[in-house]
């Protein structure tokens, strides 16, 4: 039906995995939805404790649509969690959405809180941030 296809084409999923390399990985696909991103932070926080991990990747290369500023700002606030336990982390951001996420409002929120968080084009970048 119409409304199950409405559904489906809303959803937006989260894969986490750890890596013991030091760090766990979220990979977003889907649409992208902001609210559903804070939901799973703390699946994701428990991965990373879980796994001894000291950082993550949060990939949201795969997330169709944008995100505005303002719900950035949101997403940036809600990693107190990550703070409080001492992870790092690592955003991942594909070439042409924009550079939403590199915008110095959001770096500048996430330095004002005390959360060690950087945006990344390339993977292997965040994993040498990650490790240092």
């Amino acid at each position: 039906s119409d409304v199950y296809k409405r559904q489906i084409e809303k959803t937006m999923n989260v894969k986490i995995s750890c890596t013991g390399s030091g760090w766990a990985s979220a990979a977003f696909s889907g649409k992208a939805d902001p609210d559903e991103m804070i939901r799973k932070y703390d699946d994701i926080l428990e991965s990373v404790l879980k796994a001894g991990a000291k950082g993550v990747i949060l990939d949201v290369r795969r997330l169709e649509g944008r995100i505005s500023k303002v719900d950035m700002h949101f997403l940036i606030t809600a990693m107190s969690g990550f703070r409080d336990n001492c992870v790092k982390v690592a955003l991942l951001e594909k070439d042409g959405r924009g550079g939403n996420f590199n915008n110095r409002l959001i770096i500048n929120t996430a330095y004002n809180r005390n959360i060690e968080f950087e945006v990344f084009r390339e993977e292997r970048e965040a994993e040498k941030w990650l490790s240092g």
